[in-house]
């Protein structure tokens, strides 16, 4: 979706394709996104894969108690 939410961490050719819902034909968007998919870089893979690994349970975790313990100091 071309939401601003996923902004934050899809990057549009480099990690995922962004489809416009909003789009004159939001079907035909979706399918044609949907028809690369079957030809996905390597890169594409990799830096989909990284991005996946930054948003895992521990990793924001990890972010969360460094950024607590940043606001905690005097």
């Amino acid at each position: 979706s071309a939401l601003s939410c996923f902004g934050e961490y899809l990057a549009d050719g480099k990690n995922g394709w962004i489809v416009d819902a909003e789009s004159p034909d939001p079907t035909i968007a979706l399918a044609n996104a949907l028809a690369q998919s079957g030809r996905v870089p390597t890169a594409m893979i990799d830096a989909a894969a990284e991005t996946a690994r930054s948003y895992s349970i521990p990793a924001v975790a990890d972010r969360w108690l460094a950024a607590l313990a940043q606001w905690s100091k005097p």
